[in-house]
């Protein structure tokens, strides 16, 4: 399993040295199951069956741009400067998976991104577990009701902006009410 984890790690590292702007998702893809077979492993989600048995995952990695939730398939865009490019790996080795995934702002980052007033959450460099840190269990609760109603509403699925623009309004709605 640490064999296979590695693999990951260094196909998440080879991709981050690449993404750069004018890369094509499909070029990033090359470079992972590359570098998976040399290893080798096999690509995880390649020939994955899904929702649909008879149009299986196309690619080795899922590549989401901006407000793409997950599981994207690379493909020819490209990508620009100032988009935030997430990435997920996996790869069979003797047998054991290993699957990880991160995020990738391209180019260079704004020198502050503030999720909510007090939230303590200011640096596009903190770990998930730092994030964890300062929303409590209820306050994640409550973002998560709140995404809950807004799906059910609309009747339909939110976008990365989207989910972060009411999980904001239902922080800042929250630290209002404890004023």
């Amino acid at each position: 399993m640490r064999r296979a984890g590695r693999v990951v790690a260094e196909v998440l590292d080879l991709i981050e040295a690449e993404l750069r702007p004018g890369v094509s998702t499909a070029d990033l893809d090359a470079l992972a199951e590359a570098h998976i077979r040399a290893s080798g492993g096999t690509p995880s989600f390649m020939g994955y069956p899904g929702l649909n048995p008879h149009r299986p995952f196309p690619a080795s990695v899922c590549i989401s741009i901006d407000d793409e939730i997950v599981h994207g398939i690379p493909g020819r865009r490209t990508v620009r400067d100032g988009q935030i490019v997430s990435v997920d790996a996996g790869a069979i080795l003797d047998g054991w998976h290993g699957d990880a995934a991160r995020t990738f702002y391209v180019g260079q980052p704004p020198a502050e991104v503030v999720m909510g007033k007090g939230s303590g959450i200011d640096s596009v460099n903190m770990w998930l577990t730092d994030v964890g840190m300062q929303v409590s269990e209820e306050d994640a609760m409550k973002v998560l009701q709140a995404t809950k109603a807004y799906s059910l509403k609309n009747k339909k699925m939110l976008s990365k902006a989207e989910f972060r623009d009411l999980a904001r309004k239902t922080l800042g709605k929250m630290q209002q009410a404890a004023e």
